[in-house]
This record gives structure tokens, C-alpha cells and sequence, in this order.
């Protein structure tokens, strides 16, 4: 049976240990804190990159291949009594899109988007800010709740076989004539037939350690949770930032961004700018609750297209990560990319284009 090693336990490495068991492989999760508890957690769960027409090719051609097997996986995964993603097929309005008319249409043709136009969106989403444009509203979009994604995934894994660590501190990795070996912190040696990198934005360091650099960084970003006065009926975004209904009524409003390297330290400054933003989408808002206030650190790399399959030159080890604000949408698809990568089977998606 062969052996993999995945160093972190966000989606992208999650999800890669469940596309190498499909495929009979044995698989040891390592990472240094509890499972999903940083990008992964701390993202919205959009199942679509923002404003997609404005991305490349690669990011759209695979978020579009992950949405589908989000949408087949959740099925069997509720099913099984596994837990509940919270799937939902919500839709999306664009409150300013209207002067990109030319560049949406093409990107819904090109990847079977139904789109629609809305000069008074006030009457169909009451409440909703007045705009001196025309609304986009796309109905195909859809969210999960990342943290119910993590949970069911460490259920399914685990009844899988699949060996989580958590608390486990890679200190270095080390290149022999055997392949790649992964050192802990606690002086201990790990091997395995693949050691697969998902570490998010700690990624870069760990390459480093074997004189590999890869222009991998974090950036952080805030996110609130809001105990809305009003039913937000869809996802919702103008000027970057996005409102994001849950089934149990409240609201994420999403997120800033910042280049502070690893600080992760809340800002009242980043609450205000987000309440601002909410406001500015839905005026009710105005009068919403804080429940929770949260940051987190997203892996970005400078297209912000994900690095996915071999490392040159060293042996065994291989790479998943660099997703920046496009991770949960992309995890599925390029677990299932690299997994097919493995195992000697064509990839949906050729890898040239995400190969560093």
C-alpha cells in the first residue's frame, strides 16, 4: 500500500488525504495546531472566486471543476451521517457590475453561467442599497459553512483510516537519497513513499528548510459574524466586500485585506471597515449585533494560482498550496488533481498550468 504524508489540516490537506484514500493510498495528516483551525476556518465559503470574470483562466477552469465535486461529495457525505456542510445553492448579487456587462457575459458563456440584469434590484431584494447602476445576480453560485466542511471531513476520514495528528510541529524537511524525510520539533524522524506541503501560508518556510524558496506569503484578513434584524436572502457584494446569509440567520460580512506577515491580532479599525462595508451593501445592517470577530492568514501567491504537484528535484515531495482567497473553492478540485497526479491517471485539468 503506498504511503503519503500530508503536512497541514486546512481543507486543500483534508482533502487530499480523502482523494488518496479513494484511491487505497495510506495517509498521515500532520499539523502544528488543531485541524482546519486557521485559513480554512476562517474563510467564508463562496463557491466561486470574486467578480471571476476579472481572474485567469487557471483560477476559473478550477474553481469551476471543485464546485462540482463539492456539490457531488456533500451528498454522500450527509448521507453517510458524516455531518452537513451546509450546501446551499444561495446565488450571488453584484452590486457593481454593471460597467464590466461586456466581460461577465463573455465569462457566463464561456463557463455556463446563467446570469441575469436588474435595473431596480430594490424590488426584488428589498432593503438592498440604491445603486445608479443596473444588479447582477448570479443564481448558480454556492456556498458551505467551513468549519462544518472540516468537521464532516475529519469524521469521514477518520472512519476512513485516515491517521490526523494534530499538535505536530514540523521543524525541517531534509532531502536523502530515500526522498523526503520530515523532521518534528520534538527531534522524531517521518517518512512515507510522498510527503505532500499543504501547509497554507507556512508553505514557504518549510521549503526554505531545504533551500527552496517560493514566493508563498500570508495575508491577513478580518471577517465578522452578524446577528442580522433582517432575512438576507443571497450572498451579496459591492466594492470588494461580500455578505454571506447562514441557514441559521446569520450573516458573514467578508473581508478585508493586509500585508502584516503572521500577526494575526484583531483591529477595531478592521471591525468598523467591515460594518461599513455590510452597511453600504444592506442598511439595515447598520443596527446588526457582533456575534464573533475573527482573522485569518490566506497563502498568497503572486497570481494567486495555486502551486499543485512535484517539487523538481527533490524526490518524492510534492506541493498544494498558494490558493490565496480562492482556497476553499479550489481545495476540492486541486485534491483531486494532485491525487490523480499519483496515482498515474489523467487530471481533469492539465498541471502545466499549476506547476511551479
Amino acid at each position: 500500500m503506498k504511503q503519503a504524508l500530508i503536512i497541514g489540516a486546512g481543507a486543500v490537506g483534508l482533502l487530499t488525504a480523502y482523494c488518496l484514500r479513494q484511491y487505497g493510498w495510506q495517509v498521515t495528516v500532520l499539523d502544528q495546531h488543531t485541524t482546519g483551525s486557521e485559513a480554512s476556518w476562517a474563510g467564508g465559503g463562496i463557491l466561486s472566486p470574486l467578480y471571476p470574470w476579472r481572474q485567469s483562466a487557471e483560477i476559473n477552469q478550477l474553481a469551476h471543476y471543485s464546485a462540482g465535486l463539492y456539490a457531488e461529495w456533500e451528498k454522500s457525505w450527509r448521507t453517510d451521517g458524516y455531518g452537513d456542510i451546509e450546501y446551499l445553492r444561495s446565488g450571488m448579487l453584484v452590486l457593481d457590475a454593471a460597467n464590466e456587462q461586456a466581460l461577465v457575459e463573455n465569462w457566463a458563456v464561456q463557463y455556463q453561467q446563467a446570469i441575469t440584469w436588474h435595473s431596480h434590484p430594490e424590488t426584488q431584494w428589498p432593503g438592498v442599497a440604491l445603486m445608479n447602476q443596473p444588479a447582477l445576480y448570479l443564481p448558480q453560485v454556492s456556498q458551505i459553512r467551513p468549519p462544518r466542511l472540516l468537521k464532516t471531513l475529519v469524521n469521514v476520514l477518520r472512519a476512513q483510516g485516515v491517521d490526523i495528528q494534530e499538535h505536530q510541529t514540523v521543524r525541517r524537511l531534509k532531502t536523502s537519497a530515500h526522498g523526503c524525510e520530515v523532521m518534528m520539533a520534538d527531534g522524531t524522524q517521518k517518512t512515507a513513499d510522498v510527503v505532500i506541503v499543504a501547509a497554507g501560508a507556512w508553505t514557504g518556510s518549510l521549503l526554505a528548510t531545504i533551500g527552496i524558496e517560493i514566493p508563498i506569503k500570508p495575508v491577513y484578513g478580518e471577517m465578522l459574524c452578524l446577528q442580522s434584524p433582517v432575512k438576507v436572502p443571497c450572498m451579496m457584494m459591492r466594492d470588494g466586500f461580500y455578505l454571506i446569509p447562514r441557514q441559521d440567520g446569520s450573516v458573514l460580512v467578508g473581508s478585508t485585506l493586509e500585508d502584516r506577515g503572521f500577526d494575526k491580532t484583531l483591529s477595531d479599525d478592521g471591525e468598523q471597515q467591515l460594518r461599513r462595508a455590510a452597511q453600504n451593501i444592506l442598511p439595515a445592517l447598520k443596527q446588526a449585533v457582533t456575534e464573533h470577530h475573527w482573522a485569518g492568514l490566506r497563502p498568497s501567491s503572486p497570481s494567486g494560482i495555486p502551486w499543485i504537484g512535484a517539487v523538481a528535484g527533490v524526490s518524492g515531495l510534492y506541493i498544494n498550496s498558494g490558493h490565496f482567497r480562492n482556497g476553499l473553492v479550489m481545495a476540492a478540485g486541486s485534491a483531486s488533481l494532485l491525487a490523480d497526479q499519483l496515482e498515474g491517471k489523467q487530471p481533469a485539468l492539465s498541471l502545466d498550468h499549476y506547476h511551479w
